[in-house]
């Protein structure tokens, strides 16, 4: 069986723990109050990184995609200008015998 998985709510629990047992009372509200803030910010903090991989790995308009159909763009450009840059040589070099 794989071993449980370790939470922050359980890291929370454990240090709170620990602190009631080696710390004056005076404290312990205060800290209570901090683990309190950092939990939240875990919470908002995993939130914005769920937005952030959805707006990346979007299937239908994610970052990655939109980088693909860019380079797919340039690809197919590049490969036109240079047939066409090739006829144009071909259409001077031509011009330019015709005038001899």
């Amino acid at each position: 069986m794989p071993p449980k998985r370790v939470t922050s709510k359980d890291v929370v629990e454990v240090l709170t723990k620990i602190i009631e047992e080696n710390s004056p009372n005076g404290d312990l509200d205060r800290m209570h109050a901090k683990m309190d803030e950092l939990q939240t910010g875990q919470e908002k903090l995993s939130t914005d990184l769920h937005k952030l991989e959805k707006r990346l790995y979007n299937p239908d308009d994610g970052v990655v995609v939109q980088l693909n159909d860019n380079t797919r763009v340039t690809r197919e450009t590049r490969d036109y200008v240079k047939k066409r840059t090739d006829d144009i040589d071909g259409l001077h070099h031509e011009v330019k015998s015709l005038k001899n």
